[in-house]
């Protein structure tokens, strides 16, 4: 049985409101996603271009990023590979997160 074709009964309007609900998120994230064009290891790059530029040297340690729903990311700095890594965590889109990484990057005087 081909698992596309299976039908779902919705037996009270409540259920029908949910269900479109959930639908129109799931769409909402998946605009939200395709609008996010930047990889990971682009905006990795990126970032360590600013440091290069900011700080005049290569930075070596640990960076980790994360893509937040809908949009945005967290991108971890392990200066010294210890625990407790440097965290900067915004809900942006790409034409806005890189300003403001760069403009973290610099106010912080890593």
């Amino acid at each position: 049985m081909n698992s596309s074709k299976i039908l779902v009964t919705i037996t009270t309007r409540e259920e029908l409101k949910d269900l479109e609900l959930f639908q129109l998120r799931k769409l909402l994230n998946l605009i939200c996603k395709e609008t996010n064009m930047m990889t990971h290891t682009e905006l990795k790059q990126v970032i360590l271009e600013y440091m290069r530029d900011l700080y005049k040297m290569e930075y070596i340690g640990g960076l980790d990023i994360e893509s937040l729903d809908p949009v945005g990311y967290k991108v971890s700095f392990n200066f010294d590979r210890s625990e407790m890594p440097l965290v900067i965590i915004a809900d942006l889109p790409d034409e806005e997160f890189l300003p403001f990484i760069k403009e973290e990057l610099r106010s912080r005087k890593l």
